[in-house]
């Protein structure tokens, strides 16, 4: 299926297509610090709360203790967990420090292969970064579902995840601006290679133009 102009250019910037403003001034508050348990993970009443998220410089990872009594799929959602959430921290701080080429890394092949070459691609997104508001800090995280993509047989060849992007900054009057988007991450199981799509906004046909199995978490329930 061929990517189309429009849908390409959307895609450029992995944070570039922001919805769910949210004035964090009118966001729940924490009633203390304590935002992360004794095993570092972040405590139910803090995941979805952007106030009590801002006090991170990234988004934990979850640890490797809880997998007694899992099976092998448990175990593999931990260990993938871990490796997509590493990744998107890598991700945001690239994007804060608008490091092109890391950015370029972890974009699919399917729109690198749009513009012809990586480096190609690199430029498109310096010159669609000029626009694009200063956020003080980039946050992707926690992972809300994740899943293998799995044949008929059962046999899994990646995985899948979806988490939000929370984006801070500040309006004209100085107050404080949440943006939030949504990107789907896709990890193959073999070359543990992490590709990530912003779908912000967009149709299950487009999003499975450039990443078709990401319908396994979309799909979960």
């Amino acid at each position: 299926m061929k990517l189309s102009c429009t849908f390409a250019l959307c895609t450029i910037l992995l944070f570039s297509c922001q919805s769910g403003n949210q004035d964090s001034s009118s966001a729940d508050t924490v009633s203390n610090n304590t935002i992360q348990d004794k095993n570092g993970a972040l405590l139910p009443e803090v995941q979805n709360n952007p106030v009590a998220l801002k006090k991170l410089d990234s988004i934990p990872v979850p640890g490797l203790k809880d997998t007694a009594g899992r099976d092998e799929t448990g175990k593999d959602s931990i260990k993938f967990a871990r490796l997509f959430q590493l990744s998107a921290n890598r991700l945001c701080r690239a994007e804060q420090a608008k490091d092109y080429t890391e950015l370029a890394s972890f974009t699919p092949n399917t729109i690198i292969q749009f513009y012809k070459s990586k480096q190609a691609y690199i430029e498109r997104m310096k010159l669609s970064d000029e626009d694009r508001p200063q956020y003080d800090k980039i946050l992707a995280g926690p992972i809300q579902k994740i899943a293998p993509a799995t044949d008929d047989q059962g046999f899994a060849s990646a995985w899948y995840c979806l988490m939000p992007v929370r984006s801070y900054r500040k309006n004209a009057q100085g107050s404080d601006i949440v943006d939030v988007s949504w990107i789907g991450g896709q990890c193959n199981i073999q070359t543990q290679k992490i590709y990530f799509l912003n779908v912000t906004g967009l149709s299950r046909e487009q999003i499975v133009q450039v990443m078709p199995d990401l319908t396994f978490v979309l799909d979960k329930k």
